[in-house]
């Protein structure tokens, strides 16, 4: 009974160490550019904008890495980015 339990046990590990794995390197891939890039084809789909008019700025959000903010003027678009790379909305609540 003994070795069906520890087969059990070690194909269970197998399979958390490849899903750690591969999620750990898909974040680890991720940079500032390949955010603003993909934000900015976004706002150029959205707007018909140029990419060239988007820029990225730290975040004083705890939730939010980037504010990607594209556009001047009335016409300003601000995108809010996760940690991992995807345009989260904004909270209502107090900063954390």
């Amino acid at each position: 009974m003994t070795r069906p339990v520890v087969l059990v046990a070690g194909g269970l590990c197998l399979v958390a160490l490849v899903a750690g794995l591969r999620l750990g390197l898909g974040q680890a891939g991720l940079s500032e550019t390949d955010v603003i890039n993909r934000v900015a084809d976004r706002y150029v789909a959205e707007t018909g904008g140029t990419r060239t008019d988007c820029l990225a700025v730290p975040s004083t959000v705890s939730s939010v890495w980037l504010e990607v903010r594209c556009g001047s003027g009335e016409g300003l678009a601000v995108y809010p980015v996760d940690h991992r790379g995807r345009v989260v909305e904004p909270s209502a609540g107090p900063e954390a």
